[in-house]
């Protein structure tokens, strides 16, 4: 083995440098690589999967109604964190970990009071559901936990034009 390693630099040593290729190359699906300049049509807002899911949750969360009060410490109308959404659950170490194993990618929350003392809270959660579409277990498990079946007994009252 020493032979060929011997016989190896004598060889390289009596040749001129070849410069390397440049690190930053077009690869086999670009337009570059292709011949086509133009490139292929852009995907439209409705098409573009990261366009639909990539916007500002907090956007879409219920506005306090007029008279309403934010509670002490509630979120009104900003992100989250998985540890402080967790801690609402009987096992908030356990809910964290399945929160972080399951791919949670954000969520944004509102809670208000109401002059009856009727509390309102919404979490908007979204999952980066690439490998598994864990969103639809956690809601179809949501769904159960808040139902006369689980362990909450409250179904709730539903927005109005939503199922």
């Amino acid at each position: 083995m020493l032979t060929g390693v011997i016989t190896g630099y004598t060889v390289q040593y009596d040749r001129p440098p070849t410069p390397l290729p440049p690190l930053s190359q077009p690869g086999p699906g670009t337009p570059e690589a292709a011949g086509d300049k133009d490139g292929p049509e852009p995907l439209s807002a409705r098409e573009d999967r990261i366009v639909r899911t990539g916007g500002d949750l907090r956007k879409l969360l219920l506005k306090k109604p007029k008279g309403a009060q934010t509670p002490p410490g509630a979120p009104d109308g900003d992100w989250m964190t998985p540890a402080r959404y967790a801690e609402g659950f009987n096992n908030p170490a356990g809910m964290f970990e399945a929160l972080a194993h399951d791919g949670l990618r954000r969520i944004a929350a509102v809670s208000w009071e109401k002059g009856d003392g009727a509390l309102v809270s919404i979490r908007l959660i979204q999952f980066r559901d690439s490998q598994t579409p864990y969103s639809v277990d956690f809601l179809s498990s949501q769904q159960w936990y808040m139902s006369d079946g689980g362990f909450a007994g409250n179904d709730g009252e539903p927005i109005p034009g939503t199922a």
